[in-house]
């Protein structure tokens, strides 16, 4: 347990500075590849939740319905999703990315990792398994 409100913004500040580092890095990527960030966290959605269905991605996505159905459209035009009939119930449509689709968000995942693999591989080994363990151990409980 943090004790002490000086350990609790410490960690804000550096869970901020975390976030802060790779959203700037992302998004000056995102320009060089031609896609807005909130078309990124769709696209990731879908990523690590093939078959989503609109309203799923909507729950997940924290935005109303009418911006994740028209960032949807706008992502299937572009050929980087597509929209497919559930076997189960015809009546629900599943998002999927496309190969396009699959092969932009593993470029833009590849080039986060690298930000976080070379900061990490600037410090101690045992440092880096502490931190990954913490982190583990962090989200757990989120």
């Amino acid at each position: 347990m943090i004790e002490g409100k000086e350990n609790w913004v410490k960690l804000e500040r550096n869970l901020r500075q975390i976030e802060l580092f790779l959203d700037q890095k992302t998004r000056r990527y995102l320009i060089l590849k031609g896609i807005s960030n909130a078309r990124f966290i769709l696209l990731v959605e879908v990523y690590f939740n093939p078959g989503l269905s609109l309203t799923e991605l909507y729950e997940k996505m924290c935005v109303t319905l009418s911006t994740v159905s028209n960032l949807t459209d706008q992502l299937v035009i572009s050929g980087l999703l597509s929209r497919e009939r559930r076997s189960d119930d015809r009546r629900v449509i599943e998002l999927n990315l496309t190969k396009e689709g699959h092969d932009l968000l593993e470029d833009i995942l590849k080039y986060r990792y690298s930000l976080i693999r070379n900061i990490l591989e600037g410090m101690p080994a045992e440092s880096v398994s502490s931190f990954v363990k913490i982190i583990e151990e962090f989200v757990s409980h989120v």
